[in-house]
This record gives structure tokens, C-alpha cells and sequence, in this order.
């Protein structure tokens, strides 16, 4: 029987060992990244309530009625959507992409060091050195687009699947089809791409 997915090998491998010791770093910002997009959502569905609340009397009355609601859209879009972004790049830059690309910097010169004579005299020795310091920026750059990809997918899918739902339910059917369709081509493109890449 055919496999619908080649197997982990190679570089794929060590990539996914190596970012499976810092998981529990990758899913705290993966929270934060799905709920900043949340709040986007919801960011865009505020101009919509607020006209709707402008136009439902004078100004005296939407400050009765409406005053505390518009309170809070003031205070979680100046205050609590700013904090969380920060944490988001505080936990991405400070804590991921710049110990990632330590411990597969150190990860490579423990490979290295492994190493007889013989084979460092068979290869030339600025090239090796070359190969280790552009290993890491190139697999945190390749952690870092995949991860930023995924969170914002999903985050903004759970967005949107909540802001159409709460117009009518039915809207969600025709997004959960494209996003089937989507996801059978990309995994599609992606086998093939594994199963020829570049020499």
C-alpha cells in the first residue's frame, strides 16, 4: 500500500528532535499567537458595533446605555491587545529563535568534535567552520517560518469561523470546505516536493 507521506528523514528529522525540546516554549506563544488572532477578529467586528451603537439615539443616551461596552472596547484595544503582543515577540525573539539557534549551533560543534583526523583532512577546514555558523540562522529561519505559518492559520481560521458564525452559522460550511480543499492540496504539493527536492 502506497504511504500518503514519505517518513521523517534527514534534516526533517533533526529538526523535529531538536525543536521537541523547546515544545513547551513553541506552545505558550502558539497560545498567545491564536488568541492575539482571536482579537483580531473581534478588532474588526468593533467599527461594526460602534456604528450600530451610534445610530440608536442621541449621544446622552448611547453613553447610558452603551457607556461601560465602550469602556472596555477602549480599554482591551489600547491596553490588553498591546500587552499580549508584546509577550508574543518577547517569547518569539527573546526566548525561541535566539536559544534555537544556540542549541543547534552547539548541537553542530558536538557533532563535529565527534569527528577522527582523517575526516577533517579530507575536507577543507574554513568550509566545515562555514557550514556550522550558517546551519543555525538557516534552521531558525526554517523553524521560525513553519511555526509563524501554522499559529497564524489557525488563529485567524478560529477567527473567522467565530465572526461568521455569530452572523449566521451557515457561513461557516463554505469555509470549512475551502479549508479541506486547501489542506488536501497543500498536503498534496508537499509530498511531492519531499518526495523530488532540490539537488
Amino acid at each position: 500500500m502506497k504511504k500518503l507521506m514519505p517518513p521523517l528523514t534527514g534534516d526533517m528529522v533533526v529538526l523535529a528532535r531538536l525543536c521537541s525540546t523547546i515544545k513547551g516554549r513553541f506552545f505558550s506563544d502558539g497560545c498567545f499567537v491564536s488568541c492575539c488572532g482571536h482579537h483580531c477578529s473581534l478588532a474588526v467586528r468593533v467599527p461594526c458595533r460602534l456604528v450600530h451603537i451610534l445610530t440608536q439615539g442621541t449621544s446622552e443616551q448611547v453613553w447610558v446605555q452603551s457607556g461601560k461596552e465602550l469602556i472596555l472596547v477602549v480599554f482591551f484595544l489600547l491596553t490588553l491587545r498591546p500587552v499580549m503582543q508584546a509577550v508574543h515577540v518577547l517569547l518569539l525573539s527573546q526566548t525561541i529563535m535566539p536559544n534555537f539557534a544556540t542549541l543547534v549551533r552547539w548541537r553542530a560543534h558536538r557533532q563535529v568534535l565527534r569527528q577522527s583526523v582523517g575526516w577533517f583532512e579530507d575536507d577543507f577546514a574554513g568550509r566545515i567552520a562555514n557550514r556550522i555558523m550558517q546551519i543555525p540562522p538557516a534552521a531558525d529561519e526554517v523553524v521560525f517560518q513553519v511555526f509563524d505559518a501554522l499559529t497564524f492559520s489557525v488563529a485567524y481560521l478560529m477567527g473567522a469561523m467565530f465572526s461568521l458564525g455569530c452572523a449566521n452559522i451557515g457561513l461557516v460550511i463554505p469555509l470549512l470546505i475551502w479549508f479541506s480543499l486547501y489542506a488536501v492540496l497543500l498536503r498534496w504539493v508537499v509530498w511531492r516536493i519531499t518526495l523530488h527536492p532540490a539537488p
